[in-house]
């Protein structure tokens, strides 16, 4: 699959692995080289959490992105025709 997948997808699903490896180097050249503490140790990782988590929200937006347009090309309604919380309420009957 990763062969017929387009050139910005394969780039997003290697992106978390070279990042991974780019912060275990950079921690690892702290802790070697320049003595860093666990207090440092800790801000790096949480700045590759916030990283990976953007990551993937971008991955998701993506995927969303495309399922809106092929419902769109389809030409099912899209969220706004659909439902109350997202655009205009559809007519109900009154009860009897």
């Amino acid at each position: 699959m990763l062969i017929s997948a387009p050139m910005k997808n394969r780039r997003a699903q290697l992106s978390p692995t070279l990042l991974g490896g780019l912060f275990f180097g950079i921690a690892l050249a702290g802790v070697l080289f320049l003595d860093w503490g666990e207090l440092r140790l800790a801000f790096l990782l949480l700045v590759y959490c916030l990283l990976i988590i953007g990551s993937r929200l971008d991955q998701i937006a993506d995927l969303l992105e495309r399922i809106d347009r092929r419902m769109a090309a389809a030409g099912s309604p899209g969220p706004d025709k659909t439902c109350g919380a997202h655009g205009t309420v559809p007519e109900q009957e009154p009860p009897p």
